[in-house]
């Protein structure tokens, strides 16, 4: 794949962009220009090293996956009613086609997978009812004062409701965590706990492909 098609994927999933969420001073995260790539850098970006994505970016690409491959236009209000009893309605909007339905199955089921696999035996158990697609990340923090990075890290996990209600998607990050050198050890158990708790909620509701 050329470097300009590695890019424009990126760019799908809102790497490198500003959502446009309604809140002031958003960041565009960080993605270099296709005139700076190398190699390298496609080797890393491949694994989701060398750029830089806030959280919401995160789950906004995220959630791209759970909805057939659209990337959806992150917004916080849905609907404004003035003192007449006049409502303006703002319904979702599609962004980009990050991928095709087909494709976005494919890794929908490989995250299934993720989850099925990080389950605790014992109180966790019946959390494998539920079709629920996740994926780690752990991202070394880079130096403050100097080239290279620090030993401390960002523990992130990501996961949605893959069954077709699509209740949610959850990223849960945890800055420099004082247990565990992987989010394995840490991020996971907290995005587990709070599932547990907010999936009767939600109405989250367990579901067999």
């Amino acid at each position: 794949m050329s470097y300009e098609e590695f890019h424009e994927y990126l760019v799908r999933f809102g790497v490198g962009r500003s959502t446009g969420i309604e809140l002031a001073g958003e960041s565009t995260g960080l993605l270099k220009d296709t005139d700076r790539w190398n190699y390298a850098d496609q080797a890393v970006f491949s694994y989701g090293h060398g750029y830089q994505l806030t959280p919401l970016q995160t789950i906004s690409g995220i959630a791209a996956v759970a909805n057939e491959g659209r990337r959806m236009q992150p917004y916080l209000v849905s609907k404004v009613v003035d003192a007449d009893g006049r409502a303006t309605v703002f319904n979702p909007q599609v962004v980009s086609e990050a991928v095709s339905p087909s494709t976005s199955q494919a890794v929908t089921d490989v995250m299934n997978e993720v989850f099925l696999g990080n389950i605790p035996e014992r109180e966790y158990k019946d959390l494998s009812e539920y079709y629920i697609a996740m994926k780690s990340g752990t991202a070394l923090i880079a130096n403050r004062d100097s080239a290279g990075y620090s030993s401390e890290i960002n523990a992130t996990y990501v996961g949605f409701d893959a069954a077709p209600e699509h209740t949610f998607a959850m990223l849960i990050k945890l800055e420099e965590p004082q247990v565990g050198d992987l989010s394995f050890y840490n991020a996971r158990m907290v995005w587990l706990d709070t599932f547990k708790e907010i999936k009767e909620h939600l109405g989250v509701r367990k579901y067999s492909r």
